[in-house]
């Protein structure tokens, strides 16, 4: 069976979710390619995040997947308790700014953001020591994204899509 679409865009890769969310497998063929599929642009933004960490909108796709696994309403409280500036600095005062039960900025949260920097900021020394593809592969390991991902609706899609931008780095 075969789906046409006048002008795919966007809507192409929403049509491949639902079906396999259905237990139906499909692909859509896209100019872009596997780089418009979400777990690739969420290894991506990881990936400019660790290049520069005061890109507000790479670190914040990356905490609010299921690599950093933080919640909408968890990442509000981090940027209410972090103030202004980067989203990165607003991670790094929320860690230390006294606990707040009614803004959601518990210790729990507080030792999780704390734990998710740590391992950013291991990940972005390992990005200046090691290869490209070293360092992908550690991320996928240490995370555990490319089990996740396998998981998933579609996961075996989703895992050959993480395992060739692995290969092209």
């Amino acid at each position: 069976i075969a789906v046409l679409l006048r002008s795919p865009g966007r809507r192409a890769n929403q049509y491949v979710d639902i079906l396999a969310q259905c237990g139906i497998p499909a692909q859509a063929e896209l100019s872009k390619g596997y780089f418009g599929a979400t777990e690739v642009t969420v290894l991506l933004s990881l990936l400019q995040a660790l290049d520069n960490p005061e890109q507000d909108i790479p670190l914040a796709a990356v905490m609010h997947s299921e690599i950093g696994g933080f919640s909408a309403h968890e990442l509000a409280a981090i940027r209410l308790a972090g103030g202004d500036g980067p989203l990165h600095q607003a991670c790094r005062a929320a860690v230390q700014a006294p606990p707040d039960e009614a803004a959601l900025l518990t210790p729990a949260l507080q030792k999780r953001l704390a734990r998710f920097l740590d391992t950013l900021d291991d990940w972005r020394t390992q990005a200046r020591r090691r290869p490209l593809s070293d360092l992908i592969w550690r991320i996928l390991q240490e995370s555990g994204y490319l089990d996740v991902v396998s998981v998933m609706p579609g996961g075996a899609q989703r895992r050959a899509n993480l395992e060739q931008l692995l290969n092209l780095a």
